[in-house]
């Protein structure tokens, strides 16, 4: 047949808040962490975990077991999420990079 030749659609940039996770993860935190895990064993989709606290981190390994990247940031929870709510700033690409879902 004819026409142009197919090419594979280009990865989604996914960027997952992963802040329920960071400390005790139970309830909310372990559904987001499993629920990644399971996301990128299916998909090659690019998936982002935005992290921000000011003494919390990522458990070293998490990129890897996960197969995503990770941005961390040390800002601290409260002012982001004040700012976030309040003023809707700023942007989640600002903190975490690009993004086509959020």
């Amino acid at each position: 047949m004819g026409g142009a030749a197919r090419r594979d659609p280009e990865p989604v940039r996914i960027v997952i808040d992963y802040r329920p996770a960071l400390r005790a993860r139970t309830g909310v935190g372990e559904y987001t962490h499993e629920l990644v895990r399971a996301y990128t064993a299916a998909h090659d989709d690019q998936v982002t975990l935005f992290t921000s606290s000011w003494k919390d981190r990522p458990a070293p390994g998490t990129a890897a077991q996960l197969r995503a990247q990770v941005v961390d940031r040390r800002l601290p929870v409260r002012v982001l999420n004040y700012l976030w709510h309040r003023i809707e700033w700023p942007p989640i690409e600002t903190v975490a990079g690009p993004a086509d879902v959020v």
